[in-house]
């Protein structure tokens, strides 16, 4: 297998979803205002180097993803986590 060669390709030729999520606390008036660049770069690289093959969307609130998750499902799930938000529970609405 080459470099950027893909190991799946859905049958029907439509394109593969990623979903990268760099999640924020959104409850009790904690918020980050400032864009997810990591997950950005990662989705901008990858689209690069793997074009049009895949599509990507980026999530920064919980309660966004998790509405999005009960109406369609991505082939993968990417979440970004720094040790200080191990604590925070995606599910615990």
């Amino acid at each position: 297998m080459t470099q950027g060669q893909l190991i799946y390709k859905p049958s029907d030729n439509r394109k593969i979803k990623v979903w990268l999520s760099d999640l924020i606390y959104a409850q009790a008036g904690k918020s980050n205002n400032s864009m997810p660049l990591a997950i950005g770069y990662i989705a901008a690289y990858s689209k690069k180097k793997l074009g049009d093959n895949f599509s990507f969307s980026l999530f920064k609130i919980a309660e966004e993803l998790i509405d999005n998750l009960s109406t369609e499902k991505p082939h993968v799930i990417g979440f970004f986590q720094l040790p200080m938000d191990a604590g925070f529970k995606l599910f615990n609405r």
